[in-house]
């Protein structure tokens, strides 16, 4: 744990811009590469068509490699990561709540390409990926942020609920309660983008 927060201290250090939301916790400065079909790439903040990012993505560390590479190595080969998408702008009587469109767990991390990709034999509960779907209105903020999976992982039981790949089901995941139930440290990376339907 503590090889871990001097790794993500080290990699902070490399970023400036914040790559989650402003209020959005758990923050991070650090970049999670996030590219959608036909190439489309996540910039924090920018706006994607709802049609751009209707399938899961590809996700990278390439500068999670790239201080592994130039320090001591602080990445090691068998860590393993989770990944959530959270939207956090759901509005219901005026009130916001976030609502969860992906959560996977048992991703590997390639040390040659950066690129992150779920384990071959993994059998862990996970959130299949849905798409943003937002009402007509004000764009939304599609969160996605990264955490390094703890050894002899199990999903919070308080969770499961959460799984089912319906709005009712996922509407008012904590992703802060989520952490801390689940012992999880500060997140490796993040990254965000808006859409809207008009």
């Amino acid at each position: 744990m503590i090889l871990f927060s001097i790794f993500v201290a080290l990699l902070a250090a490399t970023r400036a811009q914040s790559q989650t939301p402003p209020g959005f916790k758990p923050s991070t400065e650090l970049h999670l590469g996030v590219t959608f079909q036909d190439g489309v790439s996540v910039q924090a903040g920018h706006e994607l068509l709802a049609n751009e990012a209707k399938s899961a993505p590809q996700l990278d560390l390439h500068s999670l490699l790239a201080i592994h590479h130039t320090q001591t190595p602080f990445y090691h080969s068998t860590w393993k990561f989770m990944v959530f998408m959270i939207d956090i702008d759901v509005e219901r009587n005026g009130t916001k709540y976030p609502l969860l469109h992906w959560y996977q767990p048992d991703l590997i991390l390639s040390g040659r390409t950066g690129r992150l990709s779920i384990e071959s034999d993994s059998n862990m509960p996970k959130a299949m990926y849905a798409g943003p779907a937002p009402p007509p209105g004000p764009a939304h903020r599609y969160v996605e942020v990264i955490f390094k999976q703890p050894e002899r992982y199990e999903l919070p039981a308080d969770f499961e609920k959460f799984l089912e790949n319906t709005i009712a089901a996922r509407l008012g995941f904590d992703i802060e309660q989520f952490v801390k139930e689940a012992g999880l440290s500060e997140p490796v990376a993040g990254n965000w983008f808006l859409t809207a339907t008009s």
